[in-house]
């Protein structure tokens, strides 16, 4: 449904949302990468593209963290939070699973690389060095092979591997060097329907997993929705699209500061109308990249029928049965989940709240009654999937504080008595 190129858009344009900074940082050293394994050769068209989808998202786990200062520094000393939290999103949440513990180190030192097993440490190197030369270019604003050797050749056998520094060197700073645009390795080889899945999953999840308030947020959305459509006798395809869009809708909230997503309480003006500006950053990252159906999906979802919605007050005759559908799916994720400022509402609140708002005209009728009609059997399908997510995201706090807590043992290149895998 999705081509492999724009699953790439959305991913790096929902990334790009983390800070000003990191605008299209990830998408540049890929770039550096894939231009190195072009020329190098000896890969298979899956590898090369897998690796370039790990270099662009090096740093997932940016958001976790308060590193991004220290990150677009030139000399970084403490990167572990994000490269652990990176590694663990890639582990637990993506097809490559199989390339995650590079993510781990790629900002380790030669060194510290004893605490990975060997098949990585050169793909951790690859993109730790690309990384730099991405940092050490926004800095400076420019990279030539005299700024390029006076970093690197001090710290070739230190902190990097000498072939690789060699290796990016002969290739970036060749006389007749033509950078290649990563996008191309997407080209030719495009995603399962399982990868795209799992790949649109992850982005989600990094986004729902800021707060353990809004965790299950967009799978309870997504799962209402779909089961909401299967009730209402959707057709296949449009229902496929109804799940894409209800997945995709909260994806500018990536751009919103945590503080205001926490807010206990009602919202001051200013900060309900930062708020609203998700829905803005949603539509920029998927202009383009999805088909029409879906884009309005995800972003007429606060959209209501009697024209009170935001943000553009569209009224009922221009919202189709997908978008509605989408829309009160969000309201009943909403109701049922917890937040700073409310418990979960129980099965009366939530339909008479719902009854109510069709009552008013805000929302459609037809979809309200389906839902309080078969409550159970919809809230029955959005238990399991949720009771699953936070055993995920469970799971993936209590690695990453153990992780965590060895890091500065990492940091100090002592020997830890085991390896990441």
């Amino acid at each position: 449904m999705i081509p492999s190129r724009n699953v790439i858009n959305i991913i790096n344009n929902t990334l790009n949302l983390v800070d000003p900074r990191l605008i299209n940082h990830g998408g540049r050293v890929a770039g550096h990468v894939y231009q190195v394994l072009r020329a190098r050769g000896g890969m298979d068209q899956k590898t090369v593209r897998d690796i370039c989808l790990l270099a662009v998202l090096h740093d997932i786990g940016a958001y976790k963290t308060e590193e991004i200062d220290r990150m677009v520094e030139f000399e970084t000393e403490d990167v572990w939070s994000h490269s652990i939290y990176g590694f663990l999103f890639l582990k637990y949440l993506s097809p490559l699973t199989h390339l995650a513990p590079a993510l781990f180190f790629h900002h380790a030192s030669i060194p510290q690389l004893r605490h990975c097993r060997p098949e990585y440490h050169e793909l951790a190197q690859m993109i730790h060095i690309a990384d730099r030369i991405d940092i050490m270019t926004q800095i400076v604003g420019d990279i030539n092979l005299e700024s390029f050797k006076r970093h690197f050749g001090p710290n070739r056998g230190v902190k990097y591997r000498e072939d690789l520094v060699d290796l990016f060197e002969s290739v970036i700073f060749a006389p007749d060097s033509v950078e290649q645009p990563f996008e191309e390795a997407f080209d030719a080889l495009d995603f399962t329907d399982d990868e795209l899945h799992a790949y649109l999953t992850m982005v989600v999840l990094s986004i729902d997993f800021r707060s353990s308030q809004t965790v299950t947020h967009t799978v309870t959305a997504t799962t209402v929705a779909s089961a909401l459509a299967e009730l209402m006798g959707m057709p296949r395809d449009e229902a496929d699209r109804v799940y894409l869009g209800t997945m995709l809708h909260d994806l500018g909230k990536q751009g919103i500061p945590p503080e205001i997503l926490e807010a206990p309480g009602k919202l001051s003006p200013k900060a309900m109308e930062i708020m609203r500006s998700h829905v803005g950053m949603t539509e920029g990252i998927l202009d383009g990249n999805v088909d029409e159906q879906v884009f309005n999906i995800a972003v007429h979802h606060h959209e209501k029928l009697d024209g009170s919605g935001y943000p553009r007050g569209i009224k009922g005759e221009y919202l189709g049965l997908a978008e509605r559908l989408a829309t009160v799916a969000d309201i009943l994720s909403a109701l049922v989940g917890v937040r700073s400022y409310k418990e979960s509402f129980p099965k009366e609140k939530v339909t008479a709240i719902l009854a109510d708002m069709a009552a008013q005209g805000e929302v459609d009728e037809e979809i309200v009654q389906v839902a309080c009609d078969h409550y159970e059997h919809v809230m029955t399908k959005v238990n399991k999937t949720a009771q699953r997510v936070v055993g995920i995201y469970d799971h993936m706090n209590l690695e990453f504080d153990h992780f965590k807590e060895q890091s500065v043992r990492y940091g100090k290149d002592e020997s830890l008595g085991f390896v990441v895998d």
